[in-house]
Parts: structure tokens; C-alpha cells; sequence
């Protein structure tokens, strides 16, 4: 994984004259006032040091403690915050965004027809919530041994690793080898043994993100354009391209963007309230990815919940009770309480139990456990009710067992 900490550009004054030639480039931990600095602004746990990074030419941030998994290592204020003169729902006083989850909240109009009422800030007539108190926090999501340098990813983790490879060299000019990127990239060349396989592979890696972007334009889109293919038939095609790639063999759930794919295929299903083959793709996109853990995965997770609950309210008449094959309404309740809870567990290590974002999943959790009858999550009882409901759902959706959750009792 790249450092925490990039290299800064700095410009020495003898060359400032010089417009054609270019800046010389010094990694900032050898500016040791700055650095003391910037170790100012943060509230830390343990004591930070910034240096020489260990994984690149730039500079590192280092713990001189070791710190635990999913423990926050420092808080701290930006310093400034930039905001896109473009972007007229900003709030340029208060920094908070005048559109919420829930559509436009600013001072504009809401569905072109009448004026939405704002919350007004103590600088300015815009924004709907303002606060000035932001923080940048970092936690640890696995445990840092003392003397060790932070890092992060520059890219989404959730990318193939070919994806993430690319990004890397062609904006931060290196390429990675992280324990992540060799484990995948050697599992691949294992299944696709040739060269010409290999770059058949990436092709079609291109061909799938291609065909779900444009299926997410277009069905964002449907007033501008109105020639929206049918989903299945966009499933259809997405299963051609993967059947071809690993032919004979199939291609294996786990590898981007097949997990990416469904995933999107259950979100735009589900805008279509055709719950089945949301429902069945969500859980195919979701717990078979290589994803199980970490903030994309709570973020992920709550996708899936919302088609689960939407799965969970089905009235106890609906004809889909009457396939034998499709879940029971016990079975589908078990399996979402069950997989929120796990969520509400995550996100409090994740994110920190006292996060916004957290103690929303919270509520929204305890407002829906409060219609549950019965054991409830975190005894030995529903445990053994999660193992049933969830061995028949994902037995119906095609997943193995083996990627199912766990619960601890």
C-alpha cells in the first residue's frame, strides 16, 4: 500500500525565474518545522512521527506505539478546505452541502415546482446544516506494530487488481506490490496461464464496466434517452462476456467486476421493483466479492439491506410465497436482522461507535429490531434462527454456503 503521507512540490527560489524548467521536487519530512507543524493540528492516541517513508521516495507517517485494529489513531482540523467554484450547493460560509440523500434542500426549487424551505447557518441565508467543528479522523483498520508507517490505499480496494495497478503508474507513477495486489495478480496468471489469455481477461474487464456504465446512464437518463435496454438482457450479455474469458472453466465469482456487475444489476432491478433478481443478485454481488470487511463493506452491506427490507415487507399473500422455492418471510426476517446486526458491528469499528454515520445504522437498526418477536440478536437462539434462515436464502440465490456470515453469539 502507498504512504499516508505524498511528497509535497516545493520550488527553490533560485530556479522561480525559470518558467520553462522544471520544479524540484523534495519529499516535506525534510522541513522539520513544518512537520512539527502539521503533528500540532492532530489529536493523536499514540505518538506520530513523520519521515522517510519505507515503501516509497516520499515522505511517511509513522506510530512510535502499536495500535490496535479499528482503534482511531489521530483526529485533526483541515487546515483548508477547497470547494468547486462550480458547485452551487455548497454552502462557501459553512462548507455544508444544501442537497441531502433525499433530493434538493437548498434554495433552489425541488421537482422545478416550488421553493424548498432551508435552515439558515450563522454566516449565510443557504445552507440547510452547518457546522463547524469538522475533523478528519483515521483509524486503523488492522492492527499497526510499533515503529511502523501508516498507509492507505490511493485507489478503490474494491478494483481488480489490474484496474488498481493502472490507476496507480498512471497518476502516482509507480507500481504496486502490496501483499493484496500480488496475491490476486498471482492467482490470476495461475487460472489464465498465457499472455494472450491474460489481456483477453482484461479486455473483457473492460467490456463489463463498459456495458454497466452505460446501463446506469441510460437508466438515469430514461427522459433523454428512451432506447433503455432490458435488464435481462443486459444480464445475458454480462454472463456471454464472463462464460468466454475463462472458457472452458467458469469464471470465478470472486474477481472484478463480476461482483461489481451484480451488485449494480440488483440496484437498478430493485429501481425497477422487480425484487427477485435483485434480491438474488445483491447477495451474488455482495457476499461472494473479495470484500469482507472495512468501510466499503458496511457501505455495500447497506445496499443489500435496503433490498432485504424491501424483501422482508412482501404481504404474507404475495404469489411469490407460493414458489416452494423462494424464501419464507421467517427466513427472510432472520437473515436481515441477522446481517444488520453484523453491519452495526462493523461500522462501529469501522467508523467509530460515535460517528454520524454509525449511530445512524444504529437507529435505523433499533427501530427495525423493535417489530421482532423472540430471540434477538447477540443470543445463542437467534444465532441457530440467522444459520437456518440464511443456509435456505442463499441456497435459493446460488451462493455456497461458505460465503455466508457469522454471528457471534
Amino acid at each position: 500500500m502507498p504512504p499516508a503521507a505524498p511528497p509535497a512540490n516545493t520550488v527553490d527560489s533560485d530556479d522561480s525565474d525559470d518558467d520553462c524548467g522544471p520544479s524540484p521536487r523534495e519529499a516535506f519530512h525534510t522541513n522539520v518545522k513544518l512537520c512539527d507543524e502539521m503533528l500540532k493540528t492532530a489529536k493523536a492516541s499514540v505518538e506520530l512521527k513523520i519521515r522517510s517513508s519505507s515503501i516509497s521516495m516520499g515522505s511517511g507517517l509513522y506510530v512510535n506505539e502499536s495500535i490496535d485494529a479499528c482503534r482511531e489513531i489521530y483526529h485533526s482540523t483541515p487546515l483548508m478546505t477547497a470547494v468547486d467554484a462550480g458547485n452551487t450547493s455548497i454552502c462557501h460560509y459553512c462548507l455544508e452541502s444544501t442537497t441531502d440523500a433525499f433530493g434538493d434542500t437548498g434554495t433552489g426549487t425541488a421537482g422545478g415546482s416550488k421553493q424548498t424551505a432551508t435552515k439558515a447557518c450563522t454566516g449565510c441565508n443557504v445552507a440547510r446544516f452547518c457546522s463547524k467543528n469538522k475533523q478528519l479522523r483515521v483509524r486503523s483498520l488492522k492492527k499497526i506494530p510499533a515503529g511502523k508507517e501508516i498507509t492507505i490505499s490511493y485507489v478503490d480496494p474494491g478494483f481488480d487488481v489490474a484496474a488498481r495497478r493502472e490507476v496507480l503508474q498512471r497518476e502516482h507513477f509507480f507500481e504496486c506490490n502490496c501483499t493484496c495486489c500480488r496475491v490476486e495478480h498471482k492467482e490470476q496468471v495461475a487460472l489464465l496461464k498465457t499472455r494472450q489469455r491474460m489481456a483477453a481477461f482484461k479486455q473483457t474487464q473492460r467490456s463489463i464496466v463498459t456495458l454497466m456504465r452505460n446501463a446506469v446512464f441510460v437508466a438515469s437518463n430514461l427522459d433523454t434517452q428512451p432506447q433503455f435496454e432490458d435488464l435481462t438482457a443486459i444480464e445475458t450479455r454480462l454472463k456471454t462476456y464472463t462464460k468466454t474469458a475463462f472458457a472452458p472453466a467458469e469464471w470465478p465469482d470472486h474477481f472484478e467486476p463480476l461482483p461489481m456487475a451484480r451488485r449494480c444489476l440488483a440496484t437498478l432491478y430493485i429501481n425497477q421493483e422487480k425484487l427477485v433478481p435483485a434480491l438474488r443478485l445483491g447477495l451474488q454481488g455482495k457476499l461472494m466479492s473479495r470484500c469482507v470487511g472495512g468501510p466499503d463493506w458496511v457501505n455495500e452491506m447497506m445496499d443489500l439491506m435496503s433490498i432485504l427490507i424491501v424483501a422482508g415487507n412482501i404481504p404474507p399473500d404475495s404469489p411469490l410465497y407460493q414458489d416452494k422455492g423462494f424464501p419464507t418471510m421467517h427466513h427472510t426476517h432472520a437473515i436481515t436482522y441477522g446481517y444488520f446486526y453484523k453491519v452495526c458491528e462493523e461500522a462501529g469499528k469501522v467508523f467509530g461507535y460515535d460517528s454520524a454515520y454509525t449511530k445512524s445504522i444504529r437507529e435505523t437498526f433499533s427501530r427495525l429490531i423493535e417489530r421482532k418477536p423472540g430471540a434477538r440478536p447477540g443470543s445463542r437462539e437467534f444465532a441457530a434462527e440467522f444459520e437456518e434462515g440464511q443456509k435456505r436464502v442463499l441456497a435459493w440465490a446460488g451462493v455456497p454456503e461458505e460465503f455466508g456470515l457469522t454471528l457471534s453469539a
